[in-house]
């Protein structure tokens, strides 16, 4: 019996040609506008010819007037997890042998509004239409027969199809751990309540202790705001409080780590005399306290799932706009332990 041969892909053509694979793609979707030198072009169709290598049949049906996909976010510098978007998005692509154009906007919505015109004078399969910080937004205009998906952002009317992460779930599976280890007085550094996710975040911790028989204690949850100086003093004020908590849940990674800090400094041992978890899985903080338990936000799922809606829409699946909340995994590390006596 003998081998069956691989078939080429666009990498091989792209390393035949020395080229990247994006500028294959460009080249054999023909998409216009593109700047690369005609001795280019002429060079990734001559290899393409001499592998014999087909584009997909599926991909010539599904995308007979262009193969990017634009991907417009309002802020690329305020947080790390931005190029988790962009890659999620960028693989998912890759797999429809299409690319992704990324613009970003810094929230000026009259550069919103130009960023997506200037998409739409190319072929395009579809746009995405990000924010950094999950929240409601007034969904940009677009032709009808142009495929819009909002990512981790919302539409109030639901007119709109949305991907989101579940940021209640998680915090509500973060502190079931702490209530499942014995923890009665856990408190919560509470994010800002004008983010989505500090609201749901805040949600999630009170049904986890309703859920585990506990009364919510309004001194326990403390709303100073999410910079680490804050979440430094807050933690202070805490520990040397006549009844100190014996867990306390953070909004973000950052604020755990402000609250390491404030444990070490009042010679307060974690996880033995304090338990403590965060919330991002932060590479920043992460990188020093591996030990932290925190929540993925899906950030490369909802990207993925994002483009996939798109090409739903672009073969012509019906349905209506539909809001999807994927969930964050939980990474239960050894920040988070028994307490080392009963309490109330």
């Amino acid at each position: 019996m003998t081998a069956r041969t691989r078939k080429p892909t666009m990498f091989d053509v792209a390393r035949e040609s020395q080229v990247s694979q994006a500028t294959v793609s460009l080249v054999l979707n023909g998409v216009a506008g593109v700047r690369v030198s005609e001795a280019t072009r002429q060079r990734i169709i001559e290899t393409a010819e001499r592998l014999d290598y087909k584009r997909s049949s599926r991909v010539r049906a599904d995308w007979r007037d262009g193969a990017s996909i634009g991907l417009v976010i309002d802020d690329l510098m305020a947080s790390p997890f931005a190029v988790n978007f962009m890659e999620g998005a960028r693989e998912a692509a890759w797999e429809e042998e299409c690319v992704v154009e990324v613009i970003s906007t810094r929230n000026n919505q009259p550069m919103e509004q130009a960023a997506i015109q200037s998409m739409l004078q190319r072929p395009v399969a579809g746009i995405i239409y990000a924010t950094l910080f999950t929240r409601e937004v007034t969904a940009p205009v677009v032709p009808p027969d142009i495929p819009l998906v909002l990512l981790n952002c919302y539409d109030p009317r639901g007119e709109q199809d949305s991907i989101l992460p579940d940021d209640r779930g998680a915090a509500k599976a973060l502190v079931g751990a702490m209530v499942n280890a014995g923890h009665r007085r856990i408190a919560h550094l509470a994010g800002e309540t004008f983010l989505d996710g500090g609201r749901d975040r805040l949600l999630g911790y009170r049904e986890a202790l309703e859920a585990g028989g506990i009364t919510v204690d309004p001194e326990l949850v403390l709303h100073q705001g999410s910079a680490i100086s804050d979440a430094y003093a807050s933690t202070c004020a805490l520990l040397d409080s006549a009844d100190p908590p014996t867990a306390i849940f953070c909004f973000n990674d950052r604020m755990a780590l402000a609250a390491y800090e404030a444990a070490r400094d009042r010679d307060v041992s974690v996880p033995r005399d304090l338990s403590i978890a965060g919330f991002d899985n932060d590479p920043l903080v992460t990188a020093f306290f591996p030990n932290l338990m925190t929540a993925v936000l899906p950030h490369e799922a909802m990207a993925r799932q994002a483009v996939r809606r798109i090409l739903e829409r672009r073969r012509g699946k019906p349905a209506a706009a539909r809001r999807e909340v994927l969930d964050c995994q939980i990474l239960r590390r050894r920040s988070v332990a028994r307490p080392k006596a009963p309490t109330k």
